[in-house]
């Protein structure tokens, strides 16, 4: 008979799971009440919730008869529903308790799977009497029982292959003794492994000994004691079945390791497939990552236009979705900040794309009529017409984008975003006092005498949006030393492994008010301590850039 588990529990399933065929149990699982209990010898049932209870209680209402097979595991307080039911509490021994029951059961129905009815058992003798009187001792134990007058009748009966559970053999029988018939049943490889007790007078001892030597399992002296034949016949039935089922799990065992192997040699294969796929996938990836940097431009130009400057860039993955650029156009000098929708090599490519049209929309530009509005509401449509090339189908992937033109000798930056924004850290606010732009948020640190202007960009991003409007810009003075920062969204939605809570953008702004006068090196530093320390064994999230520079 089956054992099952009625769960809901996914943990405790999956762990008896493990278990269950480890040990070669027997074990169903279901977490509905679709099943018939009499399918099954032992029912171990979870009382997740109240209305579980209340399901499974109707369910077993109508089997008085397998009540006492069901073992329920306490995972409530509300126990007036289950009534003389074993209870066992979720806690470390809870597993080790449930397996304990179902290898018992199993043994209780491995020891009664034994019996013998149907056993079928072969007389020879020649004495008639003996004959009738075993087999009406044995029928009345309902064994199916042949009688032979002596060892040729009974060899002719084994040679039409109908093969007994065992086998009675007197010593004394015309034509063929006992002896010369059990040396012909044990050199047949056919019959050599039916047990057979021999039958003698008390006389016989030396055909005893010769008996055993040849391979008889037992001898029985006469006359016999009917207990201690039914006994002794019992016993040898009982073994040569034991015997039958270990062959047969034997076979099985052997049969499931074959299996097995089979499954191993071809899963080697398939790992060693995978293996050398993903070593040129990798390799593919790797080539890749030297294109994207091939891409990028060169840090050292930022010296041109900057006092000091860093570029803290951190792919989530070998390739990044995110990316850098710059250019100078006259007395211009255009930088941006992007974060392409997807990170790895599905973000990889749409950089590509977007610093390929980005050089495409300065280098078909006025130089003398560039704006920051003009360059992202181009870059959107050149998204969207790229995207709309693929079987005229709306995509929706694109990037969010700071981009700031800066006019060093006017001191002033036009900046327009598209879902991003910039920080500036300047000690005097009130050369944009005067400015209209709504998307300017102050951040004051009176302990340091700094202020940071954050300002936001569009909520909206380049690519295909329901509210598409264009993009603005916002005209920002700066003095000689203030601090600019541009960021990707990846430290901000870094994730923390005890909270699951984000970093968040408030955070990252009082980590550049706070560390703002250290060198940029130092900064460098602590962006990498504070990203470590905060997801600490976790994996990043997402692609992650900042870009810090001094004006």
């Amino acid at each position: 008979m089956k054992n099952l588990l009625i769960s809901s529990d996914i943990y405790l399933s999956e762990f008896l799971k493990i278990f269950a065929k480890k040990k070669n149990l027997n074990l169903e699982f279901t977490d509905n009440f679709n099943f018939n209990p009499v399918d099954f010898s032992l029912l171990i049932f979870d009382t997740c919730n109240h209305e579980y209870a209340l399901n499974f209680n109707q369910k077993i209402i109508d089997f008085p008869d397998i009540i006492n097979s069901i073992f329920i595991i306490d995972d409530f307080s509300d126990l007036e529903l289950i009534q003389n039911k074993t209870l066992f509490e979720k806690d470390e021994k809870l597993l080790p308790k449930i397996i304990e029951i179902i290898e018992l059961k199993s043994r209780q129905e491995y020891k009664l799977n034994f019996h013998t009815e149907n056993q079928i058992i072969y007389i020879a003798d020649d004495s008639k009497v003996i004959r009738n009187s075993v087999k009406n001792i044995l029928e009345k134990e309902k064994i199916i029982v042949e009688t032979f007058e002596n060892g040729n009748y009974l060899l002719q009966k084994l040679k039409n292959n109908t093969l007994p559970d065992l086998i009675l053999l007197d010593n004394e029988m015309p034509e063929k003794d006992g002896i010369e018939t059990l040396t012909e049943i044990k050199n047949n490889v056919i019959f050599s492994e039916i047990p057979i007790i021999f039958l003698s007078g008390i006389t016989d001892k030396s055909k005893i000994v010769k008996a055993l030597e040849l391979g008889a399992a037992d001898y029985i002296t006469k006359p016999f004691d009917n207990n201690e034949l039914i006994a002794r016949i019992n016993i040898h039935l009982k073994i040569n079945w034991m015997k039958n089922e270990l062959i047969k799990n034997n076979d099985k065992i052997k049969n499931q390791y074959e299996e097995i192997n089979q499954q191993s040699t071809k899963l080697q294969k398939t790992n060693q497939l995978i293996e050398t796929r993903n070593k040129k996938i990798t390799a593919s990836i790797q080539y890749a990552k030297n294109i994207q940097a091939a891409l990028l431009p060169e840090l050292n130009e930022l010296s041109n236009f900057c006092k000091d400057y860093f570029i803290y860039f951190k792919p989530k993955d070998i390739v990044s979705g995110d990316f850098y650029w710059y250019k100078s156009i006259n007395d211009k000098f255009i930088i941006s900040l992007a974060d392409c929708t997807g990170h790895g090599v599905p973000g990889a490519f749409m950089t590509s794309l977007g610093i390929t049209l980005l050089n495409e929309i300065i280098a078909n530009s006025d130089s003398q009529n560039i704006h920051s509005d003009i360059i992202l509401n181009s870059l959107r449509d050149s998204i969207k017409n790229s995207f709309n090339k693929i079987n005229n189908n709306i995509i929706k992937d694109g990037m969010d984008i700071a981009l700031c033109i800066f006019d060093f000798k006017k001191k002033q930056f036009e900046f327009s975003g598209a879902n991003s924004s910039v920080f500036l850290i300047t000690n005097d606010i009130s050369l944009n006092q005067k400015n209209n732009y709504e998307n300017i948020h102050i951040h004051q640190n009176q302990d340091l005498d700094s202020n940071l202007l954050h300002i936001k960009g569009d909520k909206m991003p380049i690519g295909y949006f329901l509210k598409e409007k264009p993009f603005s810009k916002c005209v920002i003075n700066f003095e000689s030393g203030n601090y600019l920062y541009f960021a990707t969204d990846g430290f901000p939605d870094q994730m923390r492994k005890v909270t699951f809570r984000r970093f968040t953008s408030k955070r990252l702004i009082y980590f550049f008010i706070e560390n703002y006068k250290f060198s940029f090196e130092k900064q460098f530093q602590l962006l990498e301590e504070c990203i470590f320390d905060w997801k600490e064994n976790m994996d990043q999230t997402d692609d992650i850039t900042i870009i810090g520079l001094k004006l």
